[in-house]
Formats: structure tokens, C-alpha cells, sequence
């Protein structure tokens, strides 16, 4: 992990400070032995994609990474799961809550964190299950272009044990969705998931 004290230098990213949790984070990856490849872009804002996604210790290594280099890590979930006792310490590690329920569009609720915040670093599964699935989410491609986000793609490779980050992706107008998935895919199929067979690009 020593990689990662550029970080040091960095101003723009949502910090959040906890040297107890931070220690916990460091511990966790030297019983894993889980390294980190790449340079983590030093933004305000963007759209963190997290692949491949075929199991919950996927969101474990995510949470645990974020503690680890103290960055505010925000993640969607239902609103059902915010309920007392757990409702709080969900919101205090990234969690923000959406009411399915309601008629509204996920993308724009999303589109509207991003615009209310200062700084938000948000992460999305393209897959949007850790059931094999052929047809990704497409909501990360609507919300980087509208608002003009990097989209940087993390991947996590259980045959190396290591958390890839790759160069920031920017979608404009001139790309569409079918190439902004075929580049998404492209990038995440070198890395083998912790169920390869559930993983589908």
C-alpha cells in the first residue's frame, strides 16, 4: 500500500479523516494481502465503477479501501435499510437512501446528490446484481455525460488480489452508449471475479 501516500498531496478529494478505522482497513488488507494498482484521480466529484460484482465481499473490499485511504465513498441503497439500529452507521460509511417506490427516476435522484454536494465521490456496480446479467446499467453513462463526470473504472481482480484503478473515462457527445459500454466492458473483462462463472460481459 505505499503506493498510495501520493495521496498526501491531494486537495480535492472528500476526505474523511479516522485514524481507528483507518488502522482497522490497514489490518484487514495485510490479512487478505490485497494490493492496490493505479493512481486514484484527485477530483471533487465522480462516478466510480466497481466490477466485477458477484459477491458481497466485493462491497467489503470497496469499504474497507475507502477507510483505508480515508475518501468518503458514497453507495445507493433502499431506503428500507436505513431504519433503526443500523440506519446511521449505513449513512456514516457512504450510504445514501432511495425510495424505490416513489415515481421518480433513479438517474435523476442521483443526478441530484451530485448537484446539492460539494464533493461526492459516488460508486455504482454496471451490473447492478451479483447475478450474472448481460445487459449492465446504463444510469452511469446518462449522469457523467448530463453532468460532465469522470468515470473511473475500479476493477477488482480475485486472481491477483488486487484493487485496478484505471485512467478516468469522459463521455461527451460523441460517444454513444453502445461505445461507452463496449469500453467499460473491455476494461473489466481482465479480471477475474470472485465467481468468475456470474461474471458476463
Amino acid at each position: 500500500m505505499n503506493n498510495l501516500k501520493y495521496l498526501l498531496n491531494y486537495k480535492n478529494l472528500p476526505f474523511r479523516k479516522n485514524s481507528f478505522l483507518k488502522f482497522i482497513a490497514k489490518i484487514y488488507f495485510s490479512i487478505f494481502s490485497w494490493s492496490v494498482e493505479g493512481v486514484i484521480p484527485d477530483v471533487k466529484k465522480a462516478i466510480v465503477l466497481v466490477a466485477p460484482h458477484t459477491s458481497n465481499w466485493d462491497f467489503v473490499h470497496l469499504l474497507m479501501f475507502s477507510l483505508l485511504i480515508e475518501v468518503r465513498v458514497s453507495w445507493f441503497g433502499k431506503h428500507t435499510i436505513f431504519r433503526w439500529p443500523f440506519g446511521k452507521l449505513f449513512k456514516y460509511f457512504g450510504g445514501v437512501p432511495v425510495d424505490r417506490s416513489k415515481h421518480h427516476s433513479f438517474v435523476e435522484k442521483m443526478i441530484q446528490e451530485f448537484q446539492k454536494r460539494e464533493r461526492f465521490i459516488l460508486a455504482l456496480s454496471p451490473e447492478g446484481t451479483r447475478k450474472p446479467v448481460k445487459n449492465w446499467k446504463s444510469g452511469f453513462y446518462y449522469i457523467a455525460k448530463r453532468l460532465k463526470l469522470p468515470v473511473v473504472l475500479l476493477g477488482l481482480d480475485y486472481g491477483k488480489k488486487v484493487i485496478v484503478f484505471n485512467n478516468p473515462l469522459y463521455f461527451d457527445e460523441s460517444i454513444s452508449k453502445e461505445e461507452a459500454f463496449d469500453m467499460v466492458k473491455s476494461a473489466f473483462s481482465r479480471y477475474r471475479a470472485r465467481y468468475p462463472e456470474k461474471f458476463v460481459y
